[in-house]
């Protein structure tokens, strides 16, 4: 976060920041009308300073569809407000209107939590593209400071964690994802590949989905590591 502050001190003004991380991956070519569609949105939206372009993960289907609604003035989708912690006026993947956050002297918090909560008391809530262009990397290993506890080696190797990049969509898949009926909703399992190898779908994006007992043996060990420090 102390990066996507830093940017802002360089974007000229009247032009749009896009923040990706280390563990997403562009996943087809970006043309004019993808670039016009993200301009559509925050005209149309002058309350919004936040543009999610990411494919919406699998594991949260039954909860984001039931969410999410179409909106065919901007062609884009909005989610309504769940009460969830972040991703509903905020995410830390996303397209930012850099002249909208300088206006209201945005500072960027230290949790995503704390962002889209601030996100929320000035802003509209995000948009989310039609037709995005990036995903979060599946079972992707922890890093950034993480402790690699026992729990956690535990659970990487469970979730076979490691570098499973996605094939490039080909003009022909991207063109027939543009065109399909806006009532299917882009979820990576439904459009994207892996080069590599094959994952159990809807795909892990959290080093410990679906291992419990090993996430409780994490905190475990964090805690008594803290007891002897």
């Amino acid at each position: 976060y102390n990066n996507m502050q830093l940017s802002l001190t360089y974007i000229p003004d009247n032009e749009l920041v896009c923040f990706v991380q280390d563990d997403t991956q562009l996943v087809r070519k970006v043309n004019d009308s993808d670039i016009d569609a993200i301009n559509l949105f925050f005209d149309k939206n002058p309350s919004s300073a936040f543009f999610q372009y990411a494919f919406l993960k699998g594991k949260a289907r039954n909860r984001v569809s039931a969410a999410t609604s179409y909106v065919a003035k901007t062609d884009t989708y909005r989610r309504k407000d769940t009460q969830q912690s972040a991703g509903i006026y905020f995410s830390a993947v996303s397209i930012a209107h850099a002249d909208r956050l300088k206006a209201v002297n945005w500072q960027f918090e230290s949790r995503e939590k704390d962002n889209n909560t601030q996100a929320k008391s000035i802003f509209t809530s995000m948009g989310f593209m039609k037709n995005p262009f990036l995903m979060y990397l599946p079972s992707a290993p922890a890093y950034r400071g993480k402790m690699k506890t026992l729990g956690l080696n535990l659970a990487e190797k469970q979730n076979l964690c490691g570098f499973h990049p996605f094939n490039i969509m080909s003009d022909e898949e991207a063109k027939a994802f543009k065109e399909r009926n806006e009532a299917q909703l882009p979820f990576a399992e439904d459009f994207l590949s892996l080069k590599n190898r094959d994952l159990q779908k809807p795909w892990v994006t959290n080093p410990f989905q679906g291992t419990k007992n090993l996430k409780l043996l994490h905190k475990l060990e964090l805690t008594v590591r803290n007891w002897f420090k």
